[in-house]
């Protein structure tokens, strides 16, 4: 109950003054209601929670794109960040889709990249492969591959990712 209390309260002062600290505590009264919420009534508490967190990410990026919650960047950060830890909360017996909405946030801020040309999305989507690859790496080959292996895929998977990022970059 308190915490969807300030999260009516959050909204009241973000209409009242939009800025970007009233979007940041705005955000954090979301997160805050979303995870009370969902541990109170769920049965599988980590799934519930990360995908609850991971579709709260996703509306507050579409509400920053249409100039709802601004400044856009910061709103945009915050909610590929939000998206990004709720997609990373299944992880352990749910590690496929941890894999899953991770890969899918990835793959949603590079195509909204192409229509908004938003750096922010094109980091957030850069660190989403770079942490979901070596995961699926790990998982796939049971932990047989060493950490400096691990490694070494992490690396290629930045540079990769940050190379098409910056060609896109470029040519839009």
């Amino acid at each position: 109950m308190g915490a969807t209390t300030g999260f009516v309260v959050a909204v009241a002062a973000y209409l009242l003054v939009p800025t970007a600290l009233a979007c940041l505590t705005l955000a954090a009264a979301a997160i805050a209601t979303v995870i009370a919420w969902t541990t109170e009534y769920a049965a599988d508490v980590p799934l519930v929670v990360g995908v609850a967190l991971f579709a709260l990410g996703l509306i507050g990026a579409l509400l920053s794109l249409v100039d709802v919650l601004r400044p856009v960047p910061l709103a945009l950060a915050v909610s590929a960040a939000t998206a990004l830890f709720g997609a990373q909360q299944p992880l352990g017996s749910n590690a496929w889709v941890t894999y899953a909405l991770t890969a899918g946030l990835a793959v949603a801020c590079f195509a909204a990249y192409l229509g908004v040309h938003s750096t922010v999305l094109l980091v957030a989507g850069v660190v989403a492969t770079t942490i979901v690859v070596p995961e699926v790496v790990w998982d796939l080959t049971d932990g047989a591959v060493g950490g400096g292996v691990l490694l070494l895929v992490a690396g290629a998977v930045l540079l990769a990712t940050s190379l098409v990022s910056t060609w896109l970059r470029r040519h839009r």
